[in-house]
């Protein structure tokens, strides 16, 4: 029988973060406090289109748009990507570390705009494009 420890996260990028805490040379029960505390340290944006018009949050959604979540819940729309990241502005700018992980429907050259248009948003930040390959989501990203 062995004894496992199971760490709580809501996303990807969380799980991600949490993997990479982990030390060989710790105890279990040290793992499982560091790893914890990453994964408590990590925002999670999502980013996808909308695919059916709908009122969210008290915020009107139409077909087709993109839409913003944090942490699962809807924050900003827009016709544009960058008019749907623009809305969260606040969000972004005062993060350290973004991971920008690009989906499977997503080209690497509007990967890379788009890393462009966060950098902006976070002026201070240091942002990293990897491709995460994820159906659905047109991006995932984590903000430390």
């Amino acid at each position: 029988i062995r004894k496992v420890t199971v760490i709580p996260t809501l996303s990807l990028p969380q799980s991600i973060v949490a993997r990479l805490a982990f030390d060989s040379e710790l105890s279990p029960e040290e793992n499982a406090e560091a790893m914890t505390l990453a994964a408590e340290s990590i925002r999670t944006v999502s980013v996808t289109k909308a695919v059916r018009d709908a009122v969210v949050n008290g915020i009107r959604v139409e077909c087709g748009e993109y839409i913003g979540l944090l942490e699962g819940d809807l924050v900003s729309t827009g016709a544009t990507l960058s008019e749907c990241l623009g809305y969260m502005e606040d969000i972004f700018s005062d993060a350290e570390f973004i991971n920008l992980y690009y989906g499977a429907d997503v080209d690497y050259k509007t990967a890379k705009e788009t890393a462009g248009i966060i950098s902006s948003l976070a002026p201070d930040g240091e942002t990293e494009l990897i491709s995460g390959g994820q159906p659905l989501y047109d991006y995932l990203i984590s903000l430390e």
